[in-house]
């Protein structure tokens, strides 16, 4: 999938992060939530069976319910296109196989292992509250945020997609042997035991660098082989890995709560070894994973053998006079449990609330009674979760349309009336900036530039008188000019900031420093230079134009210079013909320094006759052969040279040792 693909009008792909063998993973950006997402691309042929295809749409809609902060976010699956995704939580970190390994001892120390461990139990065990099972717990599937927060991938989706996969396409399904418990490896349905067991593989490798069994036989040892103790490892975090890590499931921690409780060193003593525990009454979500066909027969083989009961016992007593009045009690209370289990099967197929409502109507007191009670609860939370999320998004909607139309009209008043509107809106914090950005900044104020330290003067709006009649005749005629508020550069560029963005300097030899004006760039070179800087710094830098840097140059004054030519510039006379380090003479009334002098500044404008009359931020000829060169330099041999009204030219690709430039950015 191509850089800068569009999804369903939506989704913007934005970079390939990985590919596997059912798809690929990207880095992309949902221009309606306005964030960075992952999308993970799926093969075409994965959901070719329906029946599978059915059950991984109802895994997915569990995952989506997963809202915690150490589990990635399951947000939608889409089949509207010719290639289906899943859309995720963007996680910038790595890879807990990485973490690992990036470590000094390609191991985790105790601390920093109870650290993570902890999170990633926190976010296991809510899942599993709210009945999913991942089924898939390993290394490569956790990650270590940039801030070193757990986050839990694929909860409940990875083994679906491949067992939907297999289904569709007929290919063997594949399990991850250096996690797998035995009881996934023998293919028992999903259970907690099941993550318990893996949670162990992925404890043991991050305090021993690799998981319990990497050699020879896995899936042998992973049925048979206690794994040995991790050395270095003190006793009792041995005890606890050990213990989810035992082969009957029976002998392991019962639930995450158990293992939070043992890591905290809350039991007196773990025994890695405990009696068999009893059975474990299969709770509601365990019983939703029976299939009903399955529940149909075993329900009529409990028929069947108790018609066969019925029937010996009934034709044991026919020959005595009548059936005796317990055989009567036990044939009716027998009669009932079979209509009590019949009912909750079609209770339990049906799976809303009418139905269970319906059991309970008919059997207050049956045996199924507080299972029903709760899954009608669970649909009503579900239901009530839904309608929140719903007047969420509304909500959101209707923020984000709010923020969208204070964008276009793009002035204070408008997004302060959205700040009024959504005090707690998803954009207060842009809306507050950008009131900032159209505030008028004060004459002089100072602004500086991130990346390279450049610092920038408020120019404010105003008019002038643009040229002079006593100069030479490109300066004529005189004619008032017009010019909005902007920043201007407080000196020319330093070679160090040139450097900074261009990494090398042109600048000669005989006058070189890092606070030296940088010199011998050419036009075409500053327009590089300005728009690497804009990349770095999401920002609009430019020349001036010719009547910005006039206009600027005066700040105010009318006559051939703002102060005595020797006191404010570096000229033939004072120079010893070489460029000095910025920011050495007075500067001018708005605080812009080497405005004349020193080395020749480019404008952004062609060079070429002046319009007649008056003008608002004009920018020249639209075509031309030279670029405007202004200010004189330490070279100017004439002190006429160096006046606020002088013009000057040269060839856009021409590089002068005496000619640098200084920026501007509009507000």
């Amino acid at each position: 999938m191509q850089n800068g693909k569009i999804l369903d009008n939506r989704y913007r792909i934005i970079e390939k992060l990985g590919e596997g063998g059912m798809g690929a993973v990207y880095k992309a950006y949902d221009k309606e939530w306005e964030k960075e997402i992952a999308i993970k691309t799926l093969l075409p042929q994965t959901f070719s069976d329906k029946k599978s295809t059915d059950q991984f749409k109802r895994e997915f809609k569990l995952s989506q319910q997963l809202r915690h902060d150490n589990i990635t976010a399951a947000y939608d699956f889409k089949r509207s296109t010719e290639t289906p995704y899943i859309v995720m939580e963007y996680v910038r970190g790595e890879k807990l196989t990485d973490y690992i390994y990036s470590q000094p001892q390609k191991r985790l120390d105790e601390k920093s292992f109870l650290e993570l461990a902890n999170q990633i139990l926190d976010g296991v065990e809510y899942a599993h509250k709210k009945g999913v099972i991942h089924r898939d717990l390993k290394s490569g599937n956790i990650m270590i945020t940039d801030e070193g927060e757990v986050k839990i991938m694929d909860f409940g989706i990875a083994v679906s997609l491949r067992e939907t996969y297999s289904k569709s396409t007929g290919s063997p399904i594949t399990i991850t042997i250096y996690f797998a418990s035995p009881e996934q490896i023998n293919g028992e349905p999903p259970s907690v035991s099941m993550d318990i067991y893996s949670l162990g593989c992925v404890f043991y490798e991050m305090l021993n660098g690799d998981p319990p069994f990497t050699q020879g036989d896995i899936l042998h040892q992973q049925l048979t082989k206690q794994p040995e103790p991790i050395q270095d490892v003190s006793e009792h975090l041995n005890s606890v890995i050990l213990k989810c890590l035992e082969k009957k499931k029976e002998d392991r921690f019962q639930s995450v709560e158990e293992i939070q409780t043992a890591l905290a060193g809350r039991d007196a003593e773990i025994t890695v070894k405990i009696p068999k525990a009893r059975k474990k009454r299969t709770g509601p979500a365990e019983k939703r994973i029976v299939p009903a066909r399955s529940l149909f027969l075993i329900l009529l083989a409990v028929l069947l053998v108790m018609s066969v009961g019925l029937f010996v016992v009934l034709t044991d007593i026919g020959g005595r006079s009548g059936a005796s009045e317990k055989v009567q009690l036990e044939a009716a209370r027998q009669g009932q449990v079979l209509a009590d289990e019949s009912a909750w099967g079609v209770a339990s197929r049906a799976e809303n609330i009418e139905a269970y409502r319906k059991y309970l109507s008919d059997f207050p007191t049956g045996r199924h009674a507080s299972e029903a009670r709760g899954r009608i609860n669970a649909v009503q939370e579900e239901e009530q979760r839904r309608q929140q999320e719903a007047e969420w998004r509304r909500a959101e909607a209707q923020d984000d349309d709010a923020f969208r139309r204070a964008k276009q009209e793009n002035t204070q008043s408008a997004y302060r009336a959205y700040l009024n509107s959504y005090p707690s809106g998803r954009h207060v914090s842009e809306a507050r900036e950008r009131i900032e950005v159209l505030t008028e900044p004060r004459q002089g104020q100072i602004w500086r530039e991130s990346v390279t330290g450049m610092e920038f003067v408020w120019i404010p709006a105003g008019e002038f008188l643009m040229g002079s009649n006593s100069g030479d005749d490109d300066e004529r005629s005189v004619h008032r000019v017009a010019i909005d508020g902007f920043w201007m550069g407080k000196h020319e560029v330093t070679q160090r900031q040139w450097e900074k963005v261009k990494g090398f300097n042109p600048s000669a030899s005989y006058a070189r420093g890092d606070n030296y004006p940088v010199q011998c760039v050419s036009w075409i070179d500053v327009q590089d230079f300005i728009n690497r800087l804009n990349s770095q710094t999401g920002k609009n830098f430019r020349l001036p134009t010719e009547a910005e840097w006039e206009y600027a140059c005066r700040a105010g004054t009318t006559s051939d210079r703002y102060g005595f030519l020797s006191n404010i510039a570096w000229w033939y006379n004072n120079s010893h013909e070489k460029a000095h380090p910025v920011g050495q003479k007075d500067p001018n009334d708005w605080g812009l320094y080497d405005m004349l002098g020193n080395v020749w500044e480019w404008c952004s404008d062609w060079y070429g006759d002046y319009t007649s009359g008056f003008v608002r931020n004009p920018q020249g000829p639209s075509s031309g052969s030279e670029r405007v060169i202004r200010g004189g330099s330490s070279f100017s041999v004439y002190a006429d040279y160096v006046r606020s009204a002088n013009r000057a030219k040269f060839r856009p690709s021409g590089r002068n040792y005496n000619g640098g430039f200084r920026l501007a950015r509009n507000r």
